[in-house]
């Protein structure tokens, strides 16, 4: 296992309290595999069973793949609050079996950013909450896809038009 490198600006920024210390993340040397201090991970599915482990965040424990019989949301433009909210709600409909799932839609080029960070961590996001009952981090994987429809326009009609 090499060293996790810090791409998620979601993760990498937390301190987690209290974060496993270096020596409970380890290459297969034994070595530390990440420093003291705030636990640094990309956030993408290869992850995710380590954050689990570890107690660092909740994950997506459903089935993310889009087929015949999953029923799909196109959302266009997944800003923060569509991401904060819709999002999250279908990300808990998931959790209890039901199958949905959100494709995003960028109709301007500002979404390309979004669609550039979503991608490369393979549509995952988190999502951090502190109430009376603590600090939570929720891995939210509900968006399955993201078409970025300046890029194709008449390809991302037809998605649509075909799910």
């Amino acid at each position: 296992m090499t060293s996790p490198k810090t791409s998620s600006p979601h993760l990498a920024d937390a301190n987690f309290s209290p974060h496993p210390s270096a020596d409970t993340l380890t290459d297969e040397e034994g070595k530390p595999a990440v420093p003291p201090g705030p636990v640094h991970l990309s956030l993408h599915t290869a992850n995710l069973g380590l954050l689990n482990e570890q107690g660092l965040a909740q994950i997506p424990t459903y089935d993310r793949n889009i087929d015949e019989e999953r029923n799909l949301i196109f959302h266009l433009g997944v800003g923060g609050f569509h991401r904060s909210h819709q999002a999250v709600y279908l990300n808990d409909l998931l959790s209890r079996g039901e199958n949905w799932g959100l494709v995003g839609v960028g109709i301007l080029p500002f979404d390309l950013k979004m669609y550039e960070a979503l991608k490369s961590q393979d549509y995952l996001y988190s999502v951090m909450s502190r109430g009376s009952s603590g600090f939570g981090c929720t891995v939210v994987g509900s968006i399955l896809d993201f078409v970025y429809a300046p890029d194709d326009v008449k390809g991302a009609v037809d998605r649509m038009a075909s799910e």
